[in-house]
């Protein structure tokens, strides 16, 4: 029998032989599939499940270029002077060149993206009493309640800072959802600031009930950094009612025309300045309980005042869940590119590794500064001189180097 035969036959007792355990098969529940029963009944799922809630927080770090992947969009590097124009590939240069199109995705995908974490917030919040008692605390169910409620907030606030209103889901929907479920209206944008600052308010108190002498509700649970506190809770219903009280969605005339399919508007057209009132006393009690027992600046300690504050802005950074940090994404995996954008190149240096120098000072951020006699660049006597060269030696340099006068003194 030649080789053509074998496979023939072969391929004909493969056929059988799935045709034989189909049924068996179709049956079968897959190894890595989990039970919608079973997600509740150990202390280990229910983490898991969690943790899924967690799992869309934006990564700033990695969309700096192509892709979608990070949940965050290109926002970070277009709000700043960073000089990212100069790497070609940077999706954020789409923005500073004026060159989107409809091909530009990222709008589109992060809405559903978002929406995920919504859901399974929603869902956890609905049955984590009914968790395993024997497994899960009434203090870990009140405690996770709180942090999946305050997640879902926030996912909804990113999403009205990006798109404005939008649907407001109280209620898991059916896998076989009609049509007319499935396509609700926007809430208009009032509705969902009030919708988000009332959940964040429940779950800060679901969080400071469950609080112990030993677990403070201000402390992420177990020092899991990452985790929601009550103090996110009140840091990020001061940025909801920030922004409900800009002039963006306060009053703004341009937004007349945003309206449902039957008419509601979903832009307050009426200025209220009560508005940031609201905003300034939600900033106030954060600062009265939480400042600065929990949070506070960070300093760095030095003889020379300009050193400790040069090392404090560079250091706030980089010091993992210092004082200053109210809120932040654990495990970026991508902050190493991060650092390699930030590094300076460090033109002239020989076997060194150099950076991209992403984040260099343009010259028009140098030009803002006074001279070092106190006189603006304007002034003919500050002694600015726009062009030529000199030897100049950093203070943080290891030696005196060759650049342009404009950036000497």
């Amino acid at each position: 029998m030649n080789i053509k035969h074998l496979l023939s036959a072969f391929a004909g007792l493969l056929l059988l032989s799935a045709f034989g355990s189909c049924k068996k098969y179709l049956n079968d529940i897959p190894n890595d599939s989990l039970p919608a029963d079973s997600i509740f009944s150990n202390l280990t799922n229910v983490k898991e499940y969690l943790a899924q809630v967690y799992a869309n927080i934006p990564d700033p770090y990695t969309n700096n270029r192509t892709g979608n992947g990070g949940h965050d969009g290109y926002y970070n590097y277009i709000c700043d002077d960073a000089n990212y124009f100069s790497h070609p590939e940077f999706t954020s240069t789409n923005f500073m060149f004026n060159t989107l199109s409809p091909s530009f995705t990222t709008f589109e995908y992060l809405w559903p993206e978002f929406y995920k974490p919504v859901r399974t917030a929603t869902d956890f919040i609905n049955k984590i009493d009914g968790a395993n008692p024997a497994q899960v605390s009434d203090y870990l169910k009140l405690h996770y309640k709180g942090e999946a409620r305050a997640m879902r907030a926030i996912f909804y606030f990113w999403m009205l800072r990006l798109y404005g209103p939008v649907v407001i889901l109280p209620n898991i929907l059916p896998v076989d959802a009609s049509d007319e479920q499935l396509f609700q209206q926007r809430a208009p944008f009032d509705s969902c600031v009030n919708y988000i600052s009332h959940q964040l308010d429940s779950a800060y108190d679901e969080i400071n009930a469950s609080g112990t002498s030993t677990q403070l509700p201000s402390q992420p649970l177990n020092l899991e950094y990452g985790r929601v506190t009550t103090g996110i809770c009140k840091a990020y219903k001061e940025q909801v009612l920030m922004l409900a009280a800009s002039p963006l969605f306060n009053g703004n005339p341009s937004l007349t025309s945003l309206k449902n399919t039957d008419g509601t508007p979903l832009a307050n057209q009426t200025y209220d300045q009560q508005k940031w009132k609201t905003a300034a006393d939600a900033a106030k009690a954060f600062i009265d309980e939480f400042v600065p027992t929990t949070y506070n600046l960070y300093t760095v300690a030095d003889t020379n005042a300009f050193n400790a504050a040069y090392k404090a802005c560079r250091d706030v950074v980089t010091t993992d869940w210092n004082s200053e940090w109210i809120f932040g994404k654990s495990y970026c995996s991508t902050v190493g590119s991060y650092v390699n954008q930030a590094s300076p190149k460090l033109v002239g240096y020989v076997n060194v590794t150099v950076g991209l120098g992403f984040y260099s000072v343009n010259q028009s951020m140098v030009d803002a500064y006074f001279m070092n006699n106190g006189l603006p660049i304007t002034d003919p006597a500050s002694g600015y001189q726009q062009s030529g060269f000199t030897t100049f030696k950093n203070p943080y340099d290891v030696k005196a180097r060759s650049t342009f006068n404009q950036w000497v003194n």
